[in-house]
């Protein structure tokens, strides 16, 4: 499932220099785009609500940065 490639994502920016710092200059439209991309993949996935899983993910993703 494509959703799980985000926490290795995540992983592997983490272990970058200065990307926490970067991570905070997100544009709106920059995250609106991911939370899109995540809603789309959990559709295809078969979740039940797509969006919600989406916005927890997203919410994660924030998080974990």
């Amino acid at each position: 499932m494509r959703l799980l490639s985000l926490f290795d994502i995540l992983d592997d920016w983490t272990e970058v220099p200065g990307i926490s710092e970067q991570w905070k200059t997100v544009e709106p439209s920059d995250a609106a785009a991911l939370k899109a991309y995540l809603s789309l993949e959990a559709a295809k996935g078969g979740a039940a609500l797509p969006e919600m899983l989406a916005t927890q993910l997203h919410m994660m993703a924030i998080s974990a940065m």
